[in-house]
């Protein structure tokens, strides 16, 4: 449980769940270890959010499940996310409703399919040999995997499926597994593919296991990730708090997206989370993503932390998720009121309130370990 320091005097406290939580408390945020956790571990290990004022303690979770669990029963006040978690909660569609909300992109893109080696070998290089092998083994239904119904990873599959006229209900079947049992299922022939957010695309290419057909760039380039995911009341709660979280949150982004710092953003998520996998997180942070297969790479960024309003949360990236939650039939297809329920759960109204009164971010690694 979190810290049980004396509440600050005239500050205001907040229950959340079956505990009430002091401003000025720890706050505690949940995590998966994957690349796009980037700027929160930044802003730990280079001292920004203890330069902001705030006690934070983070927490590695196992899957997207705990985390929603975690913040519902209020033993997380917030978690790095993914933006279709957000809506879920609010809605209550893998659950009881819980008020929700993000006013902070913390990345764009970052997601590809990984495929088994064993395809290739078969013969399959695209979505359209996939269907060709589909058709020749009808009594052979492949299993796919995404890591939740709700999230970007369960859109992008069932759009490249789509591609090829396969039924991603019918022609295959599709499971949710926590990101880091991907690439060891794929290796074990449990899985025929998946879509993951790295380094778990990273792992199985460098390893011979899968390769790469499609990356969030070629499939919806520039949609959003995940986000900053708190309680609604929070920022009203602890207003201070919360303009300090995202003012530390904003600095890290900088950094992380930064050519020059990519190396050592890649070094941050080794020492915390990754021991022995800076080439697989290289892979997709610096260089140019290897894809497998034929060799080929992305030469873009595969991610996007900072740059071109990526931590806006605006109201075009609210819809996008509304509407891919339609179009996989979690939401019925007449639902209404998008835009009403899209701006109430991606907050840009306070997102820019806080930035426009935030000091200069510093960005550069010396800067930020000086600060620490």
């Amino acid at each position: 449980m979190p810290s049980s320091r004396q509440k600050p005097q005239g500050e205001n406290s907040t229950r959340v769940g079956n505990r009430v939580r002091p401003s000025g408390a720890q706050l505690r945020l949940g995590f998966l270890p994957l690349v796009d956790a980037a700027p929160l571990l930044v802003a730990r290990e280079f001292g920004l959010f203890a330069r902001h004022g705030l006690d934070v303690v983070l927490f590695k979770e196992v899957g997207w499940a705990t985390i929603k669990e975690k913040i519902a029963y209020g033993e997380l006040d917030g978690a790095h996310a993914p933006a279709g978690m957000a809506f879920a909660m609010k809605l209550g569609l893998q659950g009881l409703p819980c008020e929700v909300m993000t006013s902070f992109v913390l990345n764009l893109n970052g997601n590809a399919i990984t495929l088994s080696s064993s395809l290739w070998k078969k013969g399959v290089r695209d979505a359209a040999g996939l269907k060709q092998l589909i058709l020749s083994h009808r009594s052979e239904r492949l299993v796919f995997a995404t890591v939740s119904l709700v999230s970007s990873h369960h859109f992008l599959l069932r759009k490249w499926l789509l591609s090829a006229e396969i039924d991603p209900d019918r022609d295959v079947r599709i499971a949710v597994i926590p990101p880091s049992q991907m690439a060891s299922n794929l290796k074990a022939g449990l899985l025929a593919g998946y879509c993951v957010g790295e380094p778990w695309n990273s792992v199985s290419v460098l390893r011979g296991n899968g390769w790469c057909p499609a990356t969030s760039l070629d499939l919806a380039k520039g949609h959003v990730e995940k986000v900053l995911l708190l309680r609604s009341d929070y920022p009203a709660r602890h207003p201070n708090e919360h303009a300090a979280l995202l003012g530390a949150l904003n600095e890290a982004c900088i950094f992380c997206d930064a050519e020059e710092n990519r190396v050592a953003v890649a070094e941050v998520l080794e020492a915390t989370c990754f021991k022995g996998m800076k080439e697989a997180l290289l892979n997709s942070l610096a260089g140019g993503f290897e894809r497998g297969g034929d060799g080929s790479k992305t030469q873009e960024n595969l991610h996007s932390f900072y740059h071109n309003e990526t931590n806006r949360p605006s109201l075009a990236k609210a819809v996008w998720v509304l509407e891919e939650l339609k179009s996989a039939g979690l939401l019925p297809r007449d639902f209404k009121d998008l835009k009403a329920l899209a701006s109430s759960v991606f907050r840009e109204d306070l997102f820019d309130k806080t930035m426009k009164n935030l000091p200069e971010p510093k960005a550069s690694r010396k800067s930020l370990a000086h600060a620490a």
